[in-house]
């Protein structure tokens, strides 16, 4: 009623709209009723969805309901029901005519007795085929607003298509205007946390309320107040479904999984030659700006279909994998200071922020998961040159250099990132306050990694230009000038931002064994 809708749903008449054929009512919602129609001209079944207004209420709401509908037909996406045409009523109201689809939606099938599913190959195509649709909606500028189970059909042939965008919320300053102050629209129980608070709201409110489907899809329960973790409810889960699926449940919304391509994308599955189908999943936690889409791997879907009988079966499993790494040895110190006992680390105090960290012939050697280690806390301000001798003895991942830019916030370099081996900057805020990774900057050059061979990583900032260097070579030089600065995820890194204070350079690997032979820092003069 805030947003001057009136569905009644003691009024069975059928409608009247032209064209159409109205056949029978297929359910009924808080924003109107869905029919099954024959499409008379084309001789097609549809879904229209009749919007019945409050009267006198004001066209702005029609307005935006017509632009939402025009943009979503303009997407052509296997994973969302076609919108037609949007048509406006004599009685004030309008009809959506969309796409009819033959099945039934998730609740009905997958979900009718509150029961977990045991499949999680199905539910993990589930997951990964929604936050497709909604990465499409998102790319231009929809926020769906209202996902939940009854708004994600699925055909006879098993295709999952999300409908009822109803909700959707234009991201722009106009949206914005038009939209009543201080109202929460979307379904209880499905609701991202700001959300609830009617405060604005993006697309990671939709991320929020996939998260929620994902869990109720994992346990059979929806996640409420202070919920345990889906591996407690469903013993014998992969943990990285379990952490997978609580990233998409941070009440913060800068600390949950940024982007639905993002969560897609961990979802996918990765072949490599000689290798079996494995599931990427992102593992990033802490105050980020934007998941970046570094991965590690664990075994492919085919395993999932059935859960190990013991947990020494799960680990063992897992173990096997894993990418090889040289075994480690057991970590001298764990969190206190480590010592600074070679010569390329003697100016700095070394200080592990994540992982474990081993002084080993007068070097620092990273351990086998993500690992983090503080340096320095205060980086020339007018201008320095970096150098990083290191070797990577193990997996197939990332290694990168954090650097606290005054006043800019905290930055990374990084190379053989992600699936793609990109390098250089982790992420620019330009000037349309858009958070860029590595993968839509042009400036970003792709360096794959090979262990057990030595690398100097190089980098110069001076005069507002950061130039990357490897052996010798220049691969990068961009322009950070006036730029916002934020370290992306997967680092698990809390303490991101820095105002000249606080950490100010570390060192880090993900989830490959590193040898740091040396690390040396100079400052420049600005011409």
């Amino acid at each position: 009623m805030a947003e001057g809708l009136s569905p009644d749903t003691e009024d069975d008449t059928a409608p009247e709209i032209a064209g159409f054929e109205v056949l029978r009512p297929l359910g009924a919602g808080g924003m109107g009723k869905v029919y099954l129609a024959r499409q008379i001209s084309l001789d097609r079944l549809v879904a229209i969805k009749v919007l019945p207004m409050a009267e006198g209420f004001a066209t702005q709401f029609l307005d935006r309901l017509e632009r939402e509908a025009m943009a979503m037909a303009k997407i052509s996406h296997p994973n969302i029901v076609g919108v037609y045409d949007f048509i406006r009523l004599k009685n004030a109201g309008a009809a959506i005519i969309m796409e009819w689809i033959d099945g039934g939606n998730l609740r009905e099938i997958l979900l009718p007795e509150k029961k977990p599913v045991k499949d999680l190959n199905r539910i993990v195509a589930v997951i990964r085929q929604v936050a497709d649709s909604l990465a499409a909606a998102h790319r231009v500028g929809i926020v769906h607003r209202d996902v939940k189970p009854e708004n994600i059909l699925i055909s006879q042939d098993g295709v999952v298509k999300v409908s009822d965008f109803g909700l959707a919320l234009p991201l722009d300053e106009e949206a914005h205007r038009i939209t009543v102050s201080g109202t929460s629209l979307g379904t209880l129980g499905y609701m991202a946390p700001e959300q609830m608070d009617g405060s604005p709201v993006d697309a990671r409110a939709d991320i929020y309320s996939l998260g929620v489907i994902f869990y109720e899809m994992l346990t059979g329960v929806r996640p409420q107040g202070n919920f345990d973790p889906p591996k407690s409810l469903r013993p014998g889960l992969p943990p990285q479904l379990n952490d997978l699926t609580l990233l998409t449940l941070r009440t913060n919304p800068l600390q949950r999984i940024q982007s639905a391509e993002d969560l897609a994308a961990a979802l996918s599955r990765k072949r490599q030659s000689g290798r079996r189908a494995s599931l990427a999943i992102v593992t990033a936690t802490g105050i980020v700006a934007a998941v970046a889409g570094a991965y590690y791997y664990f075994p492919q879907l085919e395993g999932f279909n059935r859960e190990p009988e013991t947990e020494t079966e799960t680990e063992t499993e897992t173990a096997a994998a894993a990418p090889a790494a040289a075994p480690a040895p057991a970590p001298a110190t764990q969190n206190p200071e480590l010592p600074s006992n070679s010569e390329g680390f003697s100016d700095f105090s070394t200080h592990p922020l994540k992982g474990n960290w081993y002084p080993e012939n007068n070097r620092f050697r990273s351990g086998s998961e993500i690992c983090i280690l503080e340096l320095d806390t205060e980086l020339p301000t007018d201008g320095f040159r970096l150098t990083v001798d290191f070797t990577r003895l193990g997996g197939q991942y990332s290694i990168a250099i954090f650097m606290g830019f005054h006043q800019q916030g905290m930055a990374s370099v990084e190379l053989s990132a992600w699936e793609a081996k990109l390098g250089g900057f982790q992420m620019l805020r330009d000037d349309d306050n858009k958070l860029r990774d590595l993968r839509s900057i042009p400036e970003s050059f792709q360096f794959p990694l090979e262990n057990d061979r030595r690398y100097q990583l190089e980098v110069v900032h001076q005069n507002g230009v950061v130039t990357t260097s490897i052996d010798g070579k220049e691969y990068q030089r961009i322009d950070i000038s006036d730029r916002r600065l934020r370290v992306t995820a997967p680092w698990e890194w809390y303490d991101l931002e820095n105002d000249g204070e606080g950490i100010a350079l570390a060192i880090g690997s993900y989830h490959s064994p590193t040898v740091f032979h040396s690390v040396q820092l100079s400052a420049l003069k600005d011409d």
